[in-house]
């Protein structure tokens, strides 16, 4: 959030470039080789791919022109992803396989693979990995709020902006489910009153 907030973009976030510390001090951040800020546009050309494809988000692919927070926050969705699974959200046996599942597929919620996760740690991790940039947290502070909630087992916050896709879906979900249920439960007592 501190580099977002002045303008720089990391593109190249990935667990190697993590370091942490021995102290208990939080984790440094490295290699800045990629790195993007608006003055300093001169060094990558429109189109060209940079970072490692595993933690790029789908825009760094498909020729819109991605270069805001959303690229780290999609990579630090990988992040999370991969401390809760022990994988990558995303593998294929080509660059081209690759590609594809970043750009059509969404992964499975990370406790499929690796139960118990708290409660709220899937929907967190599956907006990060939104395929609209829009539809992502806003910043990495709210990602940051998120997880020491979820640290001191409190629920999630609604955050501004738009809800992410996978917690609209499940709202539609149990609406779709419930309504039903409700509707007939009141004819149910409707005919017994």
């Amino acid at each position: 959030d501190f580099l977002h907030t002045h303008g720089l973009v990391h593109r190249d976030l990935k667990p190697q470039n993590v370091f942490l510390r021995a102290d208990d001090q939080p984790p440094v951040l490295g290699d800045f080789g990629i790195a993007w800020r608006d003055d300093l546009h001169t060094l990558t050309k429109t189109g060209e791919m940079v970072g490692t494809p595993s933690y790029m988000a789908p825009e760094a692919f498909d020729g819109r022109e991605g270069r805001g927070p959303s690229l780290d926050i999609w990579a630090l969705g990988c992040l999370l992803y991969e401390c809760a699974t022990g994988e990558p959200p995303f593998l294929g046996h080509s660059m081209v396989e690759l590609l594809g599942r970043i750009c059509n597929q969404t992964p499975p919620p990370p406790s499929d693979s690796r139960p118990p996760l708290p409660v709220g740690a899937d929907a967190l991790i599956l907006a990060c990995l939104e395929k609209e940039p829009s539809d992502r947290p806003p910043s990495a502070r709210v990602i940051a709020d998120q997880l020491r909630r979820l640290a001191r087992g409190e629920p999630l916050t609604a955050t501004e902006g738009p809800a992410p896709r996978v917690i609209r879906r499940r709202v539609g979900l149990v609406l779709v489910t419930l309504i039903p249920l409700i509707l007939v439960g009141g004819a149910l007592l409707g005919a017994f009153s």
